[in-house]
């Protein structure tokens, strides 16, 4: 037996979860439309964007995300560094789903150092292994199975 009380919670969870649903939509068609123009943009809402495109798949496989992230303004093509942080960001997923580590743990940091900006991920699946560390900027290079494996994209600022 529901009260009314109950039915209008359950009514405003559902209304939210589908405005959620739209907005995500909306985030995955903004995201792959064709923009090679660069831009003015703060990291901060380009991380934002990242997750928003791929929270619910680090959500269902119980990872942490820690982030310190300093609001940095940047001109350049913004699309194309979520890209590259999706990549990144699903590559530890992937990692840290097949180590089946029970603490899943992603921590990302970025800051303005040198007058440059360094961005960190670390993630605690066991790291790259160092006979990769000078291939992974490389367009193709994968260390997955055929079927498995992903394109790049390589972006320099």
């Amino acid at each position: 037996m529901f009260n009314e009380n109950d039915i209008d919670q359950a009514m405003n969870h559902i209304n939210q979860s589908v405005q959620h649903l739209s907005q995500t939509i909306d985030d995955f068609k903004d995201f792959i439309k064709k923009n090679k123009v660069k831009e003015n943009f703060l990291l901060e809402n380009t991380f934002n964007k990242t997750f928003q495109l791929i929270t619910a798949q680090f959500k269902n496989a119980n990872i942490i995300i820690e982030k310190s992230i300093q609001n940095i303004a940047l001109y350049g093509m913004q699309r194309e560094l979520i890209q590259v942080f999706i990549n990144i960001l699903n590559n530890a997923r992937d990692e840290l789903v097949k180590q089946n580590i029970s603490l899943k743990f992603i921590s990302i940091h970025a800051i303005t150092k040198n007058d440059k900006i360094e961005i960190t991920i670390l993630d605690n699946a066991g790291g790259i292994s160092p006979e990769h560390t000078d291939k992974i900027f490389e367009s193709h290079f994968t260390t997955k199975q055929d079927d498995k494996g992903k394109v790049s994209s390589s972006l320099i600022y």
